[in-house]
């Protein structure tokens, strides 16, 4: 395998595009599996404000409300709020899973 195809996999599963299996046998034995990973729900991008969109883009890309805050110019309560809003109106129960769902889509990748 080259670099680069052994890049394009890594890529692919840190977009979750790919899920990795682990599991121990009986008898001791660990068997890992990479399969493609579980479809990830369509989110509608103009069910939210141009706000909530922006800051639920950058949560998706890695970065913390934190990091975000004084990029934006917000206190870390508006970004908190935008993000909280996004996943209500979205309707998903989790943080965890809108952020999952948001990664590797489109318009992540074509927010600033």
């Amino acid at each position: 395998m080259t670099d680069e195809q052994a890049e394009t996999i890594w890529r692919e599963i840190a977009l979750g595009y790919w899920q990795v299996l682990a599991a121990v046998d009986a008898g001791g034995t660990r068997h890992v599996a990479i399969v493609p990973a579980a479809s990830r729900p369509v989110i509608d991008w103009s069910l939210l404000t141009e706000r909530e969109r922006l800051v639920l883009a950058l949560v998706a890309r890695g970065l913390s409300q934190k990091i975000i805050a004084p990029n934006l110019g917000l206190s870390r309560s508006a970004i908190s709020a935008a993000f909280q809003a996004a996943k209500e109106r979205l309707g998903f129960r989790s943080a965890n899973a809108l952020v999952r769902a948001c990664q590797g889509d489109a318009a992540v990748r074509g927010m600033r």
